[in-house]
């Protein structure tokens, strides 16, 4: 019984030397196995290879912490890499048939991706785990130029000047759109003086100047006392020198102009000047229709009311003719507690202002019209003519030239606000990327290609030792 058991026991026991010595006699089925499992892996790796050339750039300009491009505009990643830039990148390659391929469909080579750095990364993460979201918004990204290996056509160098093209474009646009833009017009008034009256040229020209001012005060409160290290001139400088012409070449050639009434065209100033007669009458008429009816209003107001004092110190006698109240900042005082009488009054007094104002201002045009309309054409001395066109043109040239001036200083003063405004972290340098770890991949595929092999060879045995059997 007990040598029954013991055979049992030997039989089921697993014989090392058995196994050991199967696959020896399989060991040719086992390598091809392993080698083709091997020589499959290096294949797939290579068919998914890639050539890659790769830059790592930093945009550095006021606005970029927000996204934003310095006028507000939003900024966006893939400007870097718009379809124009790449056009332009194109041209880097010199040979036309890669530079077709590539302009075709530039998109299928180049990408972009944002640099995000591994503290960052990990605040991410925590961030996740706790269900909170964390905005981080970058200005480091990687530029790649990606090929396959089987067809691609690109060379490291065409992939390298191409990144670096990019990279010039964008730098242009940039410069064009944010840095060489005019700060002021240069030609506001090109051919203005010569062809139009003097009166309206004088108007231009200081509304051309207090436009220049404005545009130069907004750029003082960004740039602040810049001064120039080539000219030596600041914003501050240019102002002040607008001033200057406006408070005294300006000023003079005005009042010549209108004490003389100046004028190339003497039948239109006279239709000017009656037609300003003709709209200060309507106004004024106006304003005393209204200072009229606020004073009935008023009159019938406090004809209602039960005060017992006497606001008619200044009425005819023996009647209340309205036109003839006496309407004082003391009576307006006295009647303040009364919203609707005080209003009334305040009304015909700013009314009764006005039109006192405007008929001054009829008086004054009417002499103006009278003088004009009673000189001979040609009838003014010729050299006032010509000092007021010399001093005209002198005025027009200097506004030119300062404008010239701020244009000049203002893009000397961006490009050197912005002269990094694309940076180059990392040059761009070539290598070739794999789907997965080439390393990592073998050594998968062998000791996967190992296990079935070893299976394979003992099944094989095993077939093997059945028949063996059935043939005893």
């Amino acid at each position: 019984m007990g040598d029954s058991e013991d055979r049992e026991y030997y039989d089921d026991e697993i014989d090392l030397g058995e196994i050991i010595s199967a696959l020896s006699r399989r060991k040719w089925l086992i390598l091809g196995i392993v080698s083709v499992s091997l020589i499959l892996a290096i294949g797939w790796s290579i068919l998914g290879s890639r050539d890659c050339t790769e830059a790592l750039i930093q945009l550095n300009f006021s606005g970029m912490e927000k996204h934003k491009y310095p006028d507000g505009s939003q900024f966006d990643m893939y400007d870097i890499i718009a379809p124009d830039i790449m056009v332009r990148a194109a041209s880097s390659i010199t040979d036309t048939e890669h530079r077709k391929v590539f302009t075709a469909k530039p998109r299928n080579f180049v990408f972009i991706d944002p640099f995000i750095p591994f503290e960052v990364r990990e605040k991410m993460k925590a961030m996740e785990r706790e269900h909170k979201t964390y905005i981080y918004l970058p200005n480091q990204f990687y530029l790649r130029f990606i090929q396959h290996r089987q067809g691609g056509v690109f060379s490291p160098e065409e992939r390298k000047q191409v990144l670096l093209g990019i990279i010039d474009a964008y730098r242009d646009d940039f410069m064009d759109q944010f840095v060489n833009q005019p700060l002021l017009d240069v030609n506001f008034l090109k051919d203005f003086v010569t062809g139009h009256d003097y009166g309206d040229v004088y108007n231009a020209m200081d509304d051309c100047v207090d436009t220049y001012i404005s545009f130069l005060d907004a750029r003082i409160k960004k740039a602040g006392h810049y001064r120039s290290p080539t000219t030596n001139e600041s914003f501050v400088d240019i102002r002040a020198s607008l001033e200057a012409l406006k408070d005294t070449d300006l000023k003079e050639v005005g009042s010549i102009i209108t004490i003389s009434h100046l004028t190339r065209n003497r039948e239109n100033l006279i239709k000017q000047y009656q037609y300003r007669l003709k709209e200060i009458r309507k106004e004024k008429e106006k304003k005393e229709q209204e200072a009229g009816v606020a004073r009935q209003l008023l009159q019938e107001v406090w004809q209602k009311s039960s005060r017992n004092m006497s606001i008619a110190s200044g009425t005819r006698a023996g009647g209340n003719n309205i036109s003839g109240i006496m309407l004082n900042s003391d009576i307006l005082e006295k009647l303040s507690d009364k919203e609707d009488v005080a209003l009334l009054l305040k009304r015909a007094l700013d009314a009764e202002v006005k039109a006192k104002s405007l008929g001054v201002d009829e008086v004054y045009l009417e002499k103006d019209l009278a003088a004009i309309t009673r000189e001979k054409p040609g009838s003014k001395d010729r050299a006032i003519y010509n000092w007021v066109d010399k001093k005209l043109d002198f005025i027009q040239a200097k506004l030119q030239s300062l404008a010239k001036e701020a244009n000049d200083l203002n893009q000397e003063y961006l490009r050197n606000k912005f002269s990094s405004v694309v940076q180059v972290l990392e040059y761009p340098r070539s290598f070739v990327t794999y789907p997965r770890n080439p390393r990592l991949v073998i050594a998968l595929s062998f000791v996967l290609g190992l296990m079935l092999a070893i299976f394979i060879a003992l099944f094989l045995e095993y077939l093997s030792g059945r028949e063996k059997e059935k043939t005893q």
